[in-house]
């Protein structure tokens, strides 16, 4: 069962339209800080190529998050469960997201 469930995470689209729209958000919410050490984790994070590389893979990544709850409208009558509250249950999944610079040259 948790196989299948980190599968869906890893081949969801809208996953990785909402780790392009985290990865936006912290360029954008660094980008415009006056405080040069914020503005120094952007160059030594390398967000930029980041965000370009992101971009470039999942260009409709915006689309993808404003659509992805149109296909609950019509579900009719659904049953809601409360996620504010803490599980009583928790379940450990592991999974890694690796975000890699393809510009980034080898040393070696």
């Amino acid at each position: 069962m948790q196989n299948d469930l980190i599968k869906y995470i890893h081949s969801s689209p809208l996953v990785h339209a909402a780790i392009t729209e985290a990865v936006h958000r912290f360029y954008y919410d660094r980008i415009l800080s006056d405080k040069e050490h914020i503005q120094r984790q952007l160059i030594d994070c390398n967000v930029s190529e980041t965000l370009s590389t992101l971009w470039n893979l999942y260009p409709d990544w915006r689309h993808t998050l404003a659509n992805s709850a149109k296909r609950y409208m019509d579900a009719g009558k659904v049953t809601s469960l409360p996620v504010i509250s803490r599980p009583k249950k928790m379940v450990k999944l592991n999974f890694n997201i690796e975000i890699e610079n393809p510009c980034k040259k080898d040393n070696t």
